[in-house]
């Protein structure tokens, strides 16, 4: 991306012009271009976001413009290249930041800020863009990559949601910050379009590299891999979403950097935590039913709840909230998890839509988190994540992580990532996300599968002689099976030592030994601003929990990271200055906000909401309120934007029969339905069953179950993660009726042979 010396903007040989929209008085947007240069180096990324702004008007304008970045990244770069100049943006503490920026603009010079609206929601405001001139601003951020079940996955944001805010939210805050958090959007094509470009590089080689959300070509060698968007007009409407599977994951390893006159350790490695025993649990189920979850999502979420709830053993207790505007529970309170309750269930979730209009999430999962429990307490938390009034929901969350964990599952194109983990992280859980052209069974599984694992209990770090150093974090989150660590320390002199990673306890454990040296020292900027990224993050989700005092302090700390780090935060922002000798303050440059796609597939809009260019000033914007927006979500009238669903799975619809057919104790009945899964003579099954060593009463109730366990492994193999805890609990009641697993084994050979030869 680069301007040309007439002023335009090239890319690929063209010159972009920007379309007008605004239904009384169209203006053209001053966006033009949007290109993402993302390099991968095992697990951490360096991304450059480039805007180009053109002013086709014939007076100054003011192009302010709000977008998403992962809630990860350490922003440490921002610079702006004009026709003429390269300006490199400092930090500053954010109301001196926004005060030099307003100074500039009233003397008639040219200004750049950026600002963190929430840890995933940044505002670019280009001010006083002279009429016919162009712009590039160029933002740099560096972040950690997640990895679980073998995957590496890179998440690029392009488009911020609509997000749903309770009345009396919207009454208490400031109309600059909810323009910012909810921009106006296009129902429709954007005139600015999207460029990306992936090069990967794994040390331990790369096996396979794909998207579920865009159509992407990769060139592929042994460790190297470059991805680029396929196709053109490439629309910012949903999140671009990268799974890279690597040949081999590495051991624990430590990286260090150069920071001042000390060094920053990076320690990375997968835990292995113990198998998880068979504790019974009390499980809330909330589910998001918010029109927004409209079609495919709601459609995937009632599968998965139904294989989640044939996962809970006896003893376990369980509820289904369903919420919206308002909520419904199933139950009036959690009930035992038996047949009876079971059957109830799953004819309810058959009839389940999403009917109950925005994403009120704050009185529900309070009512969740509030229930008495007589169990170890978890909730699953299955949403969009489409709500604006994090902070309340997440002191709410803090509040009670002793009592309960949270696991969230984020659905969607656009969802809001920052929420959900910071959710998660504030009681103790893991966020999973399901994007795109992805089943949204495996990953609630998988959640469902961490509700009784060990966790971090089973995992500790010796620091040897480095220990006095500060560790972030402090105390080791929750460590699940397949869930990558990140541990940064500060090491005031580096020699030669052993840092050590244990695993489990007693007997048990294992312990990993990771040599420190000056080899391991790399010429690598990232690490120390990644970890004055994660305090920043730590001080951040602490602040406003009436503690005044410790507040300050957690303020200032935050100021001083970031101003000597060059990082933005909720309170440092980025602001350049382009001096002008010829400057004229006497005309006020125009604001125009840049509208953005709305979602692809997002369900909530109201049919009649228009939205128009602002030809006002930020000054002016300050004093009103935003009625449409207002209107907006507070309609119950809701648009569904429907999809072309993809055709459906046969083979999967099949197993969610098999699942549901299955008793909750752990058997299978031999019936019609199961009659026609399994193919097989009424009269051979009964034979077969007749020579069960076992009580006569439940003799075809084995038989059955072998069955269907067979059939789990031979017809559904490649869904096994979905129904390893359904199989587990079945090979117990089997246990439970004198029939080991070598026993299996004999009937099924017995099966296999009369089935041959009838």
């Amino acid at each position: 991306m680069m301007l040309k010396k007439n002023g335009g903007y090239e890319q690929e040989g063209s010159t972009f012009s920007g379309l007008f929209w605004g239904k009384d008085n169209p203006l053209p947007i001053p966006l033009i271009g949007v290109e993402v240069a993302v390099k991968v180096i095992d697990f951490a990324a360096k991304v450059t976001v480039q805007q180009a702004f053109r002013n086709f008007e014939d007076k100054p304008i003011e192009a302010v413009y709000s977008f998403p970045l992962p809630e990860s990244a350490a922003v440490c770069g921002f610079e702006v290249e004009t026709e003429d100049k390269r300006l490199v943006g400092k930090v500053e503490e954010s109301e001196k930041a926004f005060r030099l920026y307003e100074e500039a603009m009233d003397e008639g010079h040219g200004a750049f800020l950026l600002e963190q609206d929430r840890p995933n929601v940044f505002t670019a405001n280009i001010g006083n863009l002279l009429p016919k001139r162009s712009a590039v601003v160029r933002i740099v951020y560096v972040q950690e990559l997640n990895a679980s079940n073998g995957n590496i996955h890179l998440l690029i944001p392009t488009t911020i949601s609509p997000r749903y805010l309770p009345l009396e939210q919207w009454i208490k805050m400031d109309p600059v910050e909810i323009d910012h958090i909810n921009p106006p959007v296009v129902l429709g094509k954007v005139p600015y379009g999207l460029r990306l470009t992936t090069e990967i590089d794994l040390s331990g080689g790369i096996r396979s590299v794909r998207s579920p959300s865009h159509p992407v070509r990769v060139d592929l060698d042994d460790t190297r891999a470059i991805v680029t968007l396929e196709g053109g007009d490439i629309q910012l409407d949903q999140d671009f979403v990268l799974n890279i599977e690597p040949k081999e994951l590495a051991l624990p390893v430590i990286r260090l950097a150069k920071d001042r006159d000390e060094y920053v350790a990076m320690l990375t490695f997968t835990p292995k935590t113990q198998p998880f025993p068979p504790t019974n649990l009390e499980v809330i189920f909330l589910l998001d039913r918010s029109g927004s979850m409209g079609g495919e999502s709601i459609d995937q979420a009632r599968n998965a709840l139904q294989i989640c709830l044939h996962s809970l053993i006896q003893g376990d207790r369980f509820n289904i909230i369903g919420f919206g505007n308002s909520y419904e529970l199933m139950f009036p309170e959690c009930v035992d998890y038996t047949q009876k309750t079971l059957d109830q269930a799953i004819r309810k979730i058959k009839k389940t839509d999403a009917d109950l209009g925005g994403t009120e999430i704050y009185q529900p999962l309070r009512k969740a988190l509030e229930m008495d429990a007589s169990l170890p307490k978890r909730i699953v938390l299955i949403t969009d994540g489409q709500f604006g009034n994090e902070k309340e929901v997440i002191r709410l969350c803090r509040h009670h992580k002793n009592s309960v964990t949270v696991f969230p599952v984020g659905i969607g194109r656009g969802v809001n990532e920052y929420a959900l983990k910071a959710i998660a992280r504030a009681t103790g859980g893991v966020a999973e996300f399901i994007h795109p052209n992805e089943r949204i069974e495996p990953q609630i599984v998988r959640q469902f599968n961490r509700l009784r694992e060990a966790g971090s209990k089973t995992v500790r770090i010796d620091w040897g002689e480095y220990g006095d150093g500060l560790t972030i974090p402090k105390e080791l989150p929750t460590l699940f099976q397949g869930d990558r660590a990140v541990v940064f320390k500060r090491i005031r002199a580096l020699k030669p030592g052993l840092v050590k990673v244990y695993f489990g306890d007693g007997d048990s454990e294992e312990c990993w030994a990771i040599e420190i040296t000056s080899r391991n020292v790399l010429d690598d900027e990232s690490i120390p601003i990644l970890m004055a990224r994660r305090r920043i993050q730590e001080l951040e989700e602490r602040l406003d929990l009436d503690d005044s005092q410790g507040d300050a302090k957690r303020r200032r700390e935050i100021i001083e990271l970031g101003c000597s780090y060059g990082l933005i935060s909720s309170l440092t922002s980025y602001v350049a200055i382009e001096t002008r000798p010829d400057a004229d303050p006497s005309e006020q440059a125009e604001y125009r906000r840049v509208p953005i796609a709305l979602t692809r597939g997002w369900g909530g809009v109201d049919a009649g909401v228009e939205y128009r260019i602002a030809t006002f000033t930020r000054r002016a914007l300050k004093g009103e309120i935003v009625p449409q927006m207002r209107r907006w979500f507070s309609s119950p009238k809701l648009l569904k934007v429907e999809e072309r669903r993809a055709e459906a799975d046969l083979t999967h619809d099949e197993l969610v029969r098999l699942i549901n057919l299955q008793k909750f104790e752990g058997y299978w009945e031999y019936g019609p339905e199961l009659r026609e899964l399994f193919e097989m003579a009424p009269k051979l099954y009964l034979n077969i069953a007749q020579e069960i060593d076992s009580s006569a009463a439940m003799r075809e109730e084995i038989i059955a179950t072998i069955l269907a366990l067979d059939l789990l492994e031979k017809k559904f193999k490649r869904y096994e993660r979905e129904w390893r805890l359904i199989a587990m609990k079945a090979y117990q009641w089997l246990e439970q009726q004198k029939i080991d697993r070598r026993r299996v084994q004999e009937i099924l050979q017995t099966v296999r042979v009369r089935t041959a030869f009838s």
